[in-house]
């Protein structure tokens, strides 16, 4: 029976520790349209080899029910251990996005892949959309995922239930909870 437990703990830490945890932009951070930003996140050691990054723009939508069908923003990035990448916004459509914004968003890979807080990116000559409130909190990665509530704790996807390490009841947007190792295990 220990050896069992061991094993689900040990599966349970590798599933963790394997994401890919964006840790730049955070939600404090300012990006302008015409320029070209970084991206930043650490890798977990199975994470390799290519995948796409995308900035998202949720337009008002809401974190838990935003499809994503399009982007801002894509790079292919030939390796995530690389831990960064530069994302070129001066040939964007600048009418498509209002002049400040602060529901933006980065994915890397699919859609269990990793997940920024949202930040604001300024420059647009679009509609004006109300502001977003807050749904990530900032952990000890310094991002957590949009619909995150834990500190430390990320989610597969906005608005969706988070997981991590922290255990801690959930802050963020409303039907998101935390899920904590010792959850897991009882």
């Amino acid at each position: 029976m220990k050896c069992t437990l061991f094993a689900i703990v040990a599966l349970a830490i590798s599933l963790v520790s394997a994401e890919i945890k964006i840790t730049k932009p955070v939600a404090s951070t300012k990006w302008s349209f015409g320029k070209t930003e970084t991206v930043e996140w650490t890798a977990g050691p199975t994470d390799t080899g290519a995948k796409d990054l995308y900035v998202f723009f949720l337009n008002g939508s809401d974190p838990k029910t935003f499809k994503g069908e399009s982007y801002v923003a894509k790079v292919a990035v030939p390796d995530v251990a690389a831990g960064s990448a530069k994302v070129d916004l001066s040939t964007v459509d600048l009418t498509k996005y209002p002049k400040s914004s602060n529901q933006y968003f980065i994915r890397i890979g699919d859609v269990s892949g990793g997940y920024s807080s949202q930040f604001t990116i300024t420059g647009g000559s679009g509609a004006d959309v109300p502001a977003a409130a807050a749904s990530g909190a900032t952990g000890a990665t310094g991002a957590a995922a949009p619909g995150a509530g834990a500190a430390g704790a990320t989610a597969a996807k906005p608005g969706v239930a988070a997981t991590g390490l922290a255990g801690a009841a959930a802050t963020g947007a409303p039907g998101a909870a935390a899920t904590g190792l010792a959850e897991v295990l009882i």
